[in-house]
C-alpha cells in the first residue's frame, strides 16, 4: 500500500470585528501588473475551497440522564467556516481513483465568527500562500450568499468562482424535482445526463 506524507497548515484566529473593504482584490491586480514579466514566474495553479459546517457543543443540560435528555439547551449547533487553499500540483494520485493533497493551508475561525471578518483572514492567507504569484486562482464554493460576498468584495478581479461538483448535483435535483413534479424517474433521468455531460463532455475541466 502506497502512502504520503500530508503537510497542514493551519491558520485558525479569533479576529477583531473589521469592516469589509470595497474591492481589496485589486490591490493584486495592481501588484500583479507592477511585477509582470518580473520574477515572479506565475507558474503554479492555486484552488481555494471555502464553506461552512455545523460543529455540535455541549448545552447546559449536557450529561444529563436518560429520562431528560430531551430538555432544551442540551445540544447547541454552531457554524464554523473554513476553507482550504493548496496548488494544484500538490494534488497526487495516491492508489486508482483515490487522490490526496500533498501540502495544503487551512484556514478556520471560530464559531458565530462573521462572514466579513472571515474574509479578512481567508484573503490574508490566500495572498500569503501565493494569490499575488499564481497565474490562474480558482475560488470553489458551495454557492452560498454569504461566500459570493467575500468573493466580489476580495476576490472577484483576481481569481474564477466555481461552483463544486457536488453542490451543483444537490442544485440540479432541486430543480429537476421541481420542474418534473411527482415524477421521480423523469426527474432522475433529467439530472442524471446532466451531470453526466458536465463531467464528461465538458470542454471546461
Amino acid at each position: 500500500m502506497s502512502s504520503c506524507n500530508v503537510s497542514v497548515n493551519m491558520a485558525i484566529s479569533p479576529l477583531e470585528s473589521t469592516p469589509c473593504a470595497n474591492k481589496r482584490s485589486c490591490s493584486a491586480i495592481a501588484f500583479r501588473r507592477r511585477y509582470r514579466g518580473g520574477r515572479f514566474s506565475y507558474s503554479f495553479i492555486l484552488p481555494l475551497t471555502a464553506d461552512g459546517w455545523n460543529a455540535r457543543r455541549r448545552g447546559e443540560n449536557w450529561g444529563l440522564d436518560k429520562e431528560n435528555r430531551g430538555l432544551p439547551d442540551r445540544v447547541h449547533w454552531h457554524e464554523i467556516r473554513s476553507a482550504v487553499i493548496f496548488k494544484l500540483s500538490d494534488l497526487l494520485a495516491v492508489s486508482g481513483k483515490r487522490k490526496a493533497i500533498l501540502e495544503k493551508h487551512v484556514v478556520a475561525v471560530p464559531a458565530e465568527t462573521s462572514s466579513c471578518d472571515f474574509g479578512v483572514l481567508l484573503h490574508r492567507e490566500t495572498v500569503r500562500m501565493g494569490l499575488l504569484q499564481a497565474k490562474n486562482v480558482f475560488f470553489v464554493m458551495d454557492g452560498g450568499v454569504w461566500l459570493w460576498r467575500i468573493y466580489d468584495d476580495r476576490f472577484e478581479k483576481c481569481s474564477k468562482a466555481m461552483l463544486d461538483f457536488y453542490h451543483l448535483s444537490q442544485h440540479l435535483q432541486a430543480l429537476a424535482a421541481a420542474l418534473n413534479g411527482a415524477d421521480a424517474a423523469k426527474a432522475k433521468d433529467w439530472r442524471g445526463k446532466i451531470l453526466h455531460d458536465l463531467k464528461h463532455k465538458s470542454t471546461k475541466k
